[in-house]
């Protein structure tokens, strides 16, 4: 296996990892208040997260997209 195949791999995993807590993210500020501080399930998944060194960028695109969806509801 060379260096390209190597890297391909570990981009395939850390993507698959970086869209599943996206999606949790998604739901949890989706079923609450999208704020951290007064959703609990947020907060939790978002610390799970961080445990697996999720970008901010990513988590916060989540919650924005999550709080678009309620407000166009």
């Amino acid at each position: 296996m060379n260096i390209r195949e190597k890297k391909g791999k570990k981009d395939r995993d850390i993507s698959k990892i970086y869209a599943k807590f996206g999606i949790e993210i998604y739901a949890a500020a989706k079923s609450g208040e999208p704020d951290i501080n007064l959703n609990q399930k947020l907060r939790f998944v978002v610390d799970r997260a961080k445990t697996y060194n999720i970008p901010n960028h990513i988590i916060d695109k989540a919650i924005k997209e999550a709080t678009m969806k309620i407000m166009m509801n």
